[in-house]
């Protein structure tokens, strides 16, 4: 298998164009707390086909780094290995396939950072190239080679840091703080009552096992916005009720390790349903 061995500045993905869709605006306050925020540095947290994230100094925030070619295929693809004209259809639909599938994840970032920035933590999204907005920050790549990164030029999304669902119940029962696990189990349920009311529809069915929700200090966020997208058309109890079952494997977790969360989970969960 191929490892790219390249410095991390030139596997991140830079700008061929500005694109009015990913346009946002930005107020000078704004400006000047995302490069408090990027002054910090940040050190390696993980990475995976979309782009590799790294996590502010102190711990309070990540910054994801789009791959040069997210979604595998597309522009890198072939080209660089190989000029062989029986390659050209195959470069051109993974060309199509590449472009379509960009568009995808980059509309679910506008998703999560223009109508549930709450629900998902984003601070910010740097999709379009800017000229002397933000400052050059330091980060410190999966070799602890440290790389600094262009921030105008790079595209890249900032998010709240979460921490994820079942460690952090477990350190709540642990300390016998009961009252406080069943708060975190019913911020679980507002997240997905909070989004089907906005029309954010997550695509992730298997929410619990990708650990694609987590916690803030006082509520639940997804954690991957690659797969949002808003509804056509108003979520019905129905719809809804289909949705917040994703959150079932949690029950089934719970039944085993903690009982008492496992009833309070069911009985939530009912009244939520019952309540859209």
């Amino acid at each position: 298998m191929f490892k790219d061995t390249r410095p991390l500045t030139e596997r991140i993905a830079t700008f061929e164009e500005s694109d009015p869709r990913w346009e946002v605006e930005i107020s000078p306050q704004k400006i000047k707390e995302l490069n408090q925020i990027l002054a910090q540095g940040f050190h390696f947290l993980g990475q995976g086909r979309q782009c590799t994230t790294y996590e502010s100094r102190d711990g309070s925030y990540v910054i994801k780094f789009l791959w040069q070619a997210p979604l595998g295929g597309g522009k890198h693809g072939y080209s660089q290995f190989t000029d062989f004209s029986f390659l050209v259809d195959r470069f051109k639909n993974d060309q199509e396939t590449y472009d379509r599938r960009k568009a995808t994840l980059y509309s679910s970032f506008c998703v999560a950072y223009r109508y549930a920035p709450e629900q998902t933590g984003v601070q910010f999204m740097h999709l379009n190239s800017t000229k002397d907005l933000f400052a050059n920050t330091l980060v410190l790549d999966s070799r602890e080679d440290p790389a600094l990164i262009n921030s105008d030029s790079t595209q890249w999304v900032i998010q709240k840091r979460a921490r994820l669902v079942k460690p952090v119940i477990i350190e709540l029962m642990w300390k016998k703080k009961t009252r406080q696990a069943k708060q975190r189990i019913d911020q679980l349920f507002a997240l997905l009552f909070e989004c089907a009311k906005l029309g954010v529809i997550d695509g992730d069915s298997d929410l619990i096992f990708n650990d694609n929700i987590g916690f803030l200090e006082n509520r639940a966020v997804y954690v991957d916005i690659g797969q949002l997208r808003r509804a056509t058309t108003p979520i019905d109890r129905e719809l809804f009720k289909s949705d917040i079952a994703r959150l079932d494997p949690l029950y089934e977790w719970l039944q085993k390790a903690y009982p008492e969360l496992a009833a309070y989970y069911k009985t939530r969960k009912t009244e939520v349903i019952n309540s859209y």
